[in-house]
């Protein structure tokens, strides 16, 4: 016999994403730009944005999670005509804080180097200790 609460438990755990469930943090966006020629979060290159501009949107969205000693990381996905249907670029930097900011995703420091990940904001998750970026199923070790 499944009493109640089992069932609404069983339920949840259906419907929460399983990177909830392996201890990882969810991040949240907040727009950042919207069709600014710079990034003020010096991730994407004035370049990059311009070949990235698009008639119907283009804007820049960030998610910043804490590191240690004030250090911390930021996922910033660019939205324009470089996305396809269903996925846009995606970086992850590690910024010191000092301001000084290494590239993690993609490791290949260099103009038009991005990951494409979803577009669905609400999927992204991080794990900072074991170094795991996740989105939509997909999981980015950095």
């Amino acid at each position: 016999m499944i009493r109640p609460h089992s069932a609404i438990l069983a339920l949840f755990m259906a419907a929460t994403p399983t990177f909830c469930l392996a201890g990882m943090v969810p991040i949240g966006f907040e727009p950042l730009t919207k069709s600014a020629p710079s990034d003020p979060q010096d991730v994407w290159s004035d370049a990059e944005i311009a070949e990235s501009e698009s008639y119907t949107r283009q804007w820049i969205v960030s998610a910043e999670a804490a590191g240690v000693a004030g250090s911390s990381f930021i996922v910033s996905i660019l939205f324009g005509d470089l996305c396809t249907l269903q996925t846009c670029p995606m970086r992850l930097v590690h910024r010191q804080a000092d301001g000084s900011q290494e590239r993690l995703i993609p490791a290949k420091d260099g103009e038009f180097e991005y990951e494409q990940v979803c577009q669905s904001l609400e999927d992204f998750a991080i794990d900072i200790e074991a170094r795991i970026l996740a989105a939509c199923g997909d999981q980015f070790q950095f």
